[in-house]
Parts: structure tokens; sequence; C-alpha cells
């Protein structure tokens, strides 16, 4: 229906009051290979004087649509209209109508949807997800109790913390760069090959058939060692 002479300001028809962005057609265009939607005029009010008016109606297009596949017709706070596979609409969008493709793209149905309040709308679990994963990344404020079914903190078994308190029983793979193999363990010693002290005088013995060159260091004063 396009409506003649009409300009910005001017007062619909009773039809174009109660029909605001009526859904008037989906026909299939094989050789373009898109479906054509003729919406009919109307007008919306979005707040703070912003408002959509369109005078005649308008047309779009579902670009290479599949078969056996819902979309959902939007219209904008921009005055442009959408198309999308997912009925939430986004913000500044306000849901029209369903367009259901058959087994083959020209077995178009049309359901109007303007009269549903989309803000009731039962998601299921796997649609929440998806609608998620549209906002998640940097930024986005979403704060998760679990990662991966464990808890941030301290603790053995937690998701460590950087933040200075001692994490109990890490257990990495390698620290610095360096694997365990370049470390010496707690309990290791050189008990067998050094002579100890013990309050500052050397305890043990000492083979003196099994030194050959090396010299013998021992104390004969506070300060003062001899060879």
């Amino acid at each position: 229906m396009i409506i003649p002479n009409k300009q910005a300001g001017d007062i619909l028809t009773h039809e174009e009051i109660n029909q605001p962005f009526w859904v008037k057609s989906a026909i299939y265009d094989g050789v373009n290979d898109r479906i054509i939607i003729t919406i009919g005029p109307g007008r919306a009010d979005w707040g703070n004087g912003n408002l959509t008016e369109k005078l005649s109606d308008s047309t779009f297009y579902i670009t290479s649509p599949n078969t056996e596949t819902t979309y959902y017709v939007f219209i904008k706070n921009d005055s442009t209209f959408i198309y999308s596979t997912s009925e939430i609409p986004g913000e500044g969008e306000i849901r029209l109508a369903s367009i259901a493709v058959g087994n083959t793209k020209d077995a178009l149905t049309i359901h109007d949807l303007r009269g549903m309040l989309s803000v009731g709308v039962q998601m299921t679990p796997s649609e929440i997800l998806e609608a998620v994963k549209t906002v998640d990344g940097a930024g986005s404020g979403l704060d998760a109790d679990l990662l991966d079914g464990k808890e941030v903190g301290h603790a053995s078994g937690d998701i460590p913390i950087s933040d200075g308190t001692l994490c109990s029983n890490l257990n990495a793979d390698q620290l610095h760069g360096k694997t365990d193999a370049d470390f010496a363990l707690a309990s290791h010693n050189h008990d067998s090959t050094y002579i100890k002290l013990s309050g500052g005088n050397p305890t043990g013995t000492i083979d003196c058939d099994a030194i050959s060159t090396a010299r013998l260091v021992v104390p004969v004063g506070t300060d003062q060692w001899a060879t």
C-alpha cells in the first residue's frame, strides 16, 4: 500500500494507526536468491523526541535464506529494518514479525509479532548461552562464580590469584623457565663429602692418605689459619 502525498507530521489513516509496520508480504525471488519483504507505514515513538515515521510501504530483503529456518524482522530506532535468526531484540529494536521458511525457499509463513511483548520470551539454556556470547569478552562486566567448576582463591585446588598471598600446594612444571632437574631437593646435602663445622670447630675424620696435593687448613687462633 502506497500512501501518496504524505509528509512528516501528516495525520495517518485509521488503518495506518492500527497496523503500524505491518509485514504485508514475503515473496521469494529465485533469480537473486532473496526474500522480498514489504512492510506497511507507521510511526514509532522511542522516547526523548526520537520518532520513527514511515509514510509509505518499505521494502527490504533477506539474502541467501536457508530452508527450515525462521527469520525475525525488527525495526530499529534509526528507522532501518533488520532481520535475525534470534527472536530477541537488541537495544533500540522492536520485533515486528517472523518469517518461517519451509522445505523449499518459496514456502514462506508470516507470523505477526507486534502484539507480543518480547520481555516475557522464554529462552532455552542454549539460546541464553548464544545471547551471552554476543556480549562476552573484555569489558563485558561478566563475573562468573566458578571457572570449569573451580573457585578462585589461595587454597589447594583453587585457581590461584596473583595478589601476594601464598597459594597452597602449587605444582608448577617450570620455575623461571627451569625444570625440577635444575634445582636441589631440600633434603640434599654433602655430609659424606665435606667436614662439618660444629660451633665453629670442624668435626669428623680426615683421611690423610687420600690427600695428595691438597693443602690442609687448620685453625691456630680465633682469627688465624695455618697450613
